[in-house]
């Protein structure tokens, strides 16, 4: 029997310009779920990250940016202050891709599903379109 994961997650690939890129992430939770910020100091809850399998072709700019912002929270049982996202948020990273790069690219999204205490680790496959040269999400593996 197929697992379906609980919540929703989409991306894309925007370019900005040059080998500047917007990976823009459309997480879409569950009635009640909640996910720890990239933004949260504290690291014991598993807070939204990204790994690059890749990091000599791709590299971050800045933090990332959240929409509607994350809130910070008291953790109930940690009593630590925590930044959580709480509803269908769209994170934005931007990233600088190096266009010498051939071959594709593996972004790792990694974040822990609350109240389930469930990591999950989502494979994000980028392919770069022969045409135009653009880079696009090829696959994204739950």
């Amino acid at each position: 029997e197929d697992f379906q994961v609980p919540f929703g997650l989409k991306c894309e690939v925007v370019k900005v310009e040059g080998e500047e890129h917007d990976l823009v992430f459309d997480l879409d939770l569950g009635p009640g779920d909640w996910v720890v910020s990239s933004h949260s100091t504290d690291s014991m809850f598993g807070k939204f990250s990204l790994r690059f399998q890749e990091p000599q072709a791709i590299q971050l700019f800045g933090s990332m940016e959240e929409f509607p912002p994350s809130a910070w929270e008291v953790e109930h049982f940690s009593q630590l202050d925590i930044k959580v996202i709480r509803q269908d948020t769209r994170l934005v990273q931007r990233v600088s891709i190096d266009q010498a790069h051939e071959g594709e690219l593996n972004v790792e999204v990694f974040f822990v599903l609350e109240p389930l205490c469930m990591p999950f680790r989502t494979s994000v496959l980028l392919r770069k379109s022969t045409e135009e040269g653009r880079w696009f999400v090829a696959s994204v593996d739950h």
